[in-house]
């Protein structure tokens, strides 16, 4: 959500800056941008970190144990939340899946079209 409310707020933030272009404070703009920017760095690098760290986590138990066993009690997941998980994961592996495939079609159909301009 932090994500997306930052990409909102740089939507807004340049709508609103094309308006002001012709005052002067570039600079103090300049600073706002690099420090946006890099706070967008630093929550994209979190954001791949986190996804990587949830690939590990739910991919590395298969079909873990769904029930609490008095031996071992801290050997188990719950099973709504783990299957969740992994259906999250499949539907970005899926999706990411399709927008590859997309991309490879258009960029052939490109090749062809241009291949047949006179």
């Amino acid at each position: 959500m932090l994500k997306l409310l930052t990409l909102l707020f740089y939507q807004v933030r340049s709508r609103h800056y094309e308006k002001l272009d012709d005052e002067d404070g570039s600079r103090g703009l300049s600073t706002l941008i690099t420090s946006s920017r890099f706070m967008d760095v630093l929550l994209s690098a979190f954001l791949i970190a986190w996804f990587a760290c949830g690939n590990y986590w739910v991919l590395s138990i298969w079909q873990p144990s769904y029930h609490l066993s008095l031996d071992d009690p801290t050997s188990w997941c719950n099973k709504t939340a783990y299957l969740f998980a992994f259906v999250q994961l499949m539907l970005c592996y899926g999706l990411a899946g399709v927008v590859v495939v997309t991309l490879l079609l258009l960029a052939l159909c490109q090749v062809v079209w241009k291949g047949r301009a006179p």
